[in-house]
């Protein structure tokens, strides 16, 4: 017994068990983080005024579904191939599987398909369906790949490969005569990646320059007169007095 409950009493009695976790109010019993083990038949037995009431519960656990791949097995005979398409998961039980061939689901539950390839099928793509209650997974895979055959579009994917490469080629070797030409020009052998090397300057050659003084011719200096002023002091002219010789008596 997992629960006991009264709700007279107003107790219950739950399994020591900390996964289980069982609600008063709605009196619903919750199982936390499920495992295998937990699958299996449940019973509910509900008493009121005296009558018993017994429901019967069914868990089923499903392992959820991952890393779904398909294996490619092949045949060739002739012009056609015989292509057998396994489909395989890592994890997932009581698993359903479908097939899709391009938009068209095919007939089958099986996760093994056998097809036939031929060059009017060959770009068709198988896509594998496996799902459960609780999860669903696809992979889609190309038979046309594990057959020798040439399609078509190989053929012409092919074409246009070799029309490119033909073209670069083209363009390689006349970017190599152009550079050899411009180099006999030029006298250097050095590719650059960029465009012909540039051409270089010839160096100035050094000049020598010399600087000599020239003096500006000056108007001739004529000679200075000296003048030489003769001043004469100004005064009251004194006649000169006549000196009488007076015998002495």
């Amino acid at each position: 017994m997992l629960v006991s409950y009264s709700k007279l009493r107003g107790i219950y009695h739950i399994e020591e068990n900390k996964r289980y976790r069982f609600n008063e109010e709605h009196g619903t019993l919750e199982i936390i983080k499920t495992k295998k083990e937990d699958e299996g038949e449940y019973e509910l037995v509900v008493l009121t005024s005296g009558l018993e009431n017994v429901n019967n519960l069914h868990i089923e656990i499903y392992e959820l579904i991952s890393n779904l791949s398909i294996d490619m097995t092949q045949n060739q005979e002739n012009a056609s191939c015989l292509i057998t398409l396994n489909c395989t998961l890592q994890s997932g039980d009581r698993v359903t599987y479908s097939w899709i061939q391009n938009q068209e689901v095919l007939n089958t539950n099986s996760s093994v398909l056998q097809i036939t390839v031929t060059s009017d099928t060959a770009n068709s793509t198988y896509t594998c369906k496996a799902s459960n209650p609780v999860s669903e997974n696809t992979t889609v895979a190309t038979p046309w790949m594990k057959c020798n055959f040439k399609t078509e579009q190989t053929k012409h994917s092919f074409l246009v490969y070799a029309v490119v490469i033909t073209v670069v080629a083209l363009l390689f070797f006349l970017l190599i005569i152009l550079w050899r030409h411009y180099s006999k020009k030029t006298g250097k052998h050095v590719l650059n990646s960029q465009g012909p090397a540039p051409r270089e300057e010839p160096e100035p050659q050094a000049v020598n320059t010399v600087y000599s003084t020239v003096q500006k011719p000056q108007p001739p200096i004529s000679p200075v007169q000296t003048t030489q002023t003769v001043y004469e002091l100004a005064g009251p002219v004194v006649k000169p007095t006549s000196t009488h010789n007076v015998a002495p008596c």
